[in-house]
């Protein structure tokens, strides 16, 4: 599992939406995280299994981030 596999799965729990929903979402944001993200790097078990934990701990702060991200995306578009 990938941090990108587990980003998608919280964006789908926090939005209640579909994966295939959740994916284009995530894609749309993409383009704003920081060059050299390890979203695409493997993740043991162990450390999927916690960092999904961690994150669904505050589900609330990640639904934050994905409303900041959802503004800068459509300023970049010019839409806002």
């Amino acid at each position: 599992m990938t941090g990108k596999d587990i980003f998608i799965q919280l964006i789908s729990e926090v939005k209640n939406c579909s994966k295939t929903v959740a994916e284009d979402y995530f894609a749309d944001i993409a383009p704003m995280l920081p060059e050299g993200h390890s979203l695409n790097s493997d993740l043991s078990d162990k450390e999927a299994e916690e960092l999904i934990g961690n994150l669904r701990k505050d589900k609330e702060g990640f639904n934050k981030l994905l409303e900041i991200g959802a503004k800068l995306v459509e300023q970049k578009a010019g839409h806002a």
